[in-house]
């Protein structure tokens, strides 16, 4: 089949593999994505960009008629997928896969076709609070959030009174349990017991 045209910004030997589908539009704020993420973690990343061709054709996992513009969806995504897949080969490392509005939904349902992504994030522009007012997302870029949670609740543990349950959602986990499961795991301590720690 075609080919996708792939850019590669980061660490070309790191373990972990960040996925995007871009169009030419969004490779203006490649930069500026890079520069987020190196900021707001410590890991060592390579981010795999592809450029997509025909937005509506290439990342549509099934046909569905215009929703903007005269467009129809035309369900190319399996096709998408599998050079995805085909660059996806080296086993010894990480892959996620992530991206803004239609290739959030590619992103999504990527990973039910495949055991190969280990997180997903996918983003999309609006966001409404409870009395439909739009709020813009303060972080567009789909990556962090999944590679960024647990320092992001650290800060939390370390600055202000926030309690557990309200740290554990606001760092994206759905339940507390989850929240200190994870902490342990990765920290060797609950976030209650961090919290205490700073304070000693």
């Amino acid at each position: 089949g075609f080919m996708m045209e792939m850019q590669e910004y980061g660490n070309q030997s790191s373990k972990i593999v960040l996925i995007q589908m871009v169009d030419d539009h969004d490779l203006e704020f490649i930069e500026k994505e890079l520069l987020l993420i190196c900021e707001k973690t410590n890991l060592d990343f390579l981010l795999r960009v592809f450029k997509v061709k025909n937005w509506n054709i290439d990342l549509s996992p099934w046909k569905s008629s215009a929703v903007f513009g005269k467009e129809d969806f035309s369900a190319g995504a399996g096709e998408t997928l599998k050079e995805v897949l085909a660059s996806c080969s080296d086993t010894a490392r990480t892959y996620y896969i992530g991206g803004y509005s239609l290739a959030g939904l590619f992103a999504l349902w990527s990973a039910y076709q495949t055991d190969l992504f280990k997180g997903v994030a996918a983003a999309s522009q609006l966001i409404t609070d409870n009395s439909g007012h739009v709020i813009t997302p303060s972080n567009p870029y789909p990556f962090i959030h999944h590679l960024k949670r647990i320092n992001f609740a650290k800060y939390h543990l370390q600055n202000g009174n926030l309690s557990i349950k309200k740290i554990a959602f606001l760092s994206g986990f759905n339940s507390e349990s989850g929240f200190c499961a994870t902490f342990r795991k990765r920290e060797g301590i609950t976030p209650t017991e961090y919290r205490e720690n700073l304070k000693n």
